[in-house]
C-alpha cells in the first residue's frame, strides 16, 4: 500500500491527537509557565515549554531508588551510562567479563560517589546470568532499569569467519538481551515500572 503525503498525514493525526493532551499535563504538572503550539506547513504539530528551570526537569527525570543494571559498564558507552543513571539518582550495578573490570566499575562509581558496584557477569552465559540477577535482587532489589550494553565484534570477511566466532557474536549480542530481559520482567511487572 502507497500513501501519498496527505493520506498519510490523516492517518498519523489521530495518534497526534491521542498522546499530545497527556504530554501538555504532564509539562503542566512539572511547572512549564507557559506552553505554545507551533503548526509547522505540513500540519504537525511541535509543543515547546518555557520557563522550565533546569532543577525542574531534573526532578522530571529522577532515579532516586531505583536500580540500574548496565551490562558492559566497564568502559565507553557503558560506562557513560552507568554514570549518568547515577547522577540522576538511580543505585547502578555495572557489570563487566572480568574481575579487574568490576573493580573498575567499583573505583570510577566511588570516585563520582555514585551508589553501586561492579559484578562479574558473562552475558553470553544463562548460568552467569541468572546468578548474576538473583545477587542482585538479594542485595539492592529488582532492577527498574536495564541497559543492554555488552557486545563484542567479530569483523572480518564472512567466508573466514569461524562457526566458534559467529555463535560468540549471536550469543553476545542476540541472546544476551532475552537472557537479561526475561531475568528483569517479572520484578519490573510487579513494580509496574522498568
Amino acid at each position: 500500500v502507497r500513501l501519498d503525503r496527505a493520506e498519510l498525514e490523516e492517518f498519523i493525526r489521530p495518534v497526534v491527537e491521542r498522546t499530545r493532551a497527556p504530554c501538555l499535563g504532564a509539562l503542566r504538572d512539572a511547572g512549564a509557565a507557559r506552553i505554545d503550539r507551533v503548526v509547522n506547513v505540513s500540519g504537525a504539530t511541535r509543543t515547546t515549554a518555557h520557563a522550565m528551570g533546569a532543577a525542574d526537569f531534573r526532578s522530571m527525570v529522577s532515579l532516586d531508588g531505583r536500580v540500574a543494571l548496565v551490562t558492559g559498564a566497564s568502559r565507553g558507552i557503558g560506562r557513560a551510562i552507568a554514570i549518568e543513571l547515577g547522577r540522576r539518582g538511580a543505585r547502578v550495578i555495572g557489570t563487566a567479563t572480568s574481575e579487574p573490570g568490576a573493580r573498575a566499575i567499583d573505583e570510577y562509581l566511588g570516585a563520582a560517589q555514585i551508589g553501586g558496584r561492579g559484578v562479574v557477569l558473562d552475558v553470553a552465559n544463562a548460568a552467569s546470568v541468572e546468578a548474576c540477577f538473583k545477587d542482585v535482587d538479594s542485595r539492592e532489589g529488582t532492577p527498574t532499569i536495564l541497559v543492554n550494553n555488552a557486545g563484542v565484534t567479530r569483523d572480518g570477511l564472512l567466508m573466514r569467519m569461524s562457526a566458534d566466532d559467529w555463535q560468540t557474536v549471536i550469543e553476545t549480542d542476540l541472546s544476551a538481551v532475552y537472557r537479561t530481559c526475561k531475568a528483569v520482567m517479572r520484578g519490573m511487572m510487579k513494580a509496574r515500572r522498568g
